[in-house]
């Protein structure tokens, strides 16, 4: 059965007026049973020839770009290598500035985790360095024969886990 939707619409709704169980009218019409859900429950809200009327409507709008634009990206590039690697709202400051593109800070994350997988491991390796000297610097006490503490053993098996 190829129909279009509005069609469709208006088949179920006839066949639920007529009292027939929605998950028959699902089978019948070829369509999800929680399609037939959302259909019956906006004819009811709106009415049928409303409802249709906005379910066009609503397929008609231009749809938003997902992705980063890869023109964007490049210039993405260039200011971090020229800029040293800065942060999302400065990028996003040059970004505008200098190209009048404006590009939200989680698409900028998105973009040089994605592209970048370097910059994240880079991240998590400085992270754990500046937690380990910390801890290194609260936990300074030495056993005299040279052996370190269970925890300064445990965190060193956390840090390296292949020794």
């Amino acid at each position: 059965m190829d129909m279009q939707n509005s069609t469709l619409i208006t088949l179920c709704w006839e066949l639920y007026e007529q009292g027939m169980p929605k998950s028959r009218i699902a089978e019948r019409l070829g369509k999800h049973r929680e399609t037939i859900h959302i259909w019956i429950k906006n004819v009811e809200r709106y009415g049928l020839l409303p409802f249709l009327e906005r379910y066009e409507q609503a397929k008609k709008g231009e749809r938003k770009r997902r992705q980063v634009d890869p023109i964007v990206k490049r210039f993405v590039w260039k200011i971090r290598e020229r800029e040293f690697h800065c942060c999302g709202q400065k990028i996003q400051y040059f970004l505008e500035r200098e190209h009048g593109i404006h590009l939200s800070v989680v698409n900028f994350i998105v973009v040089v985790r994605r592209y970048n997988t370097s910059w994240s491991v880079n991240m998590v390796f400085i992270s754990r360095c500046l937690r380990y000297m910390r801890f290194w610097q609260r936990n300074t006490s030495f056993v005299p024969n040279g052996r370190r503490t269970k925890r300064e053993d445990l965190y060193q098996r956390h840090l390296c886990p292949g020794r």
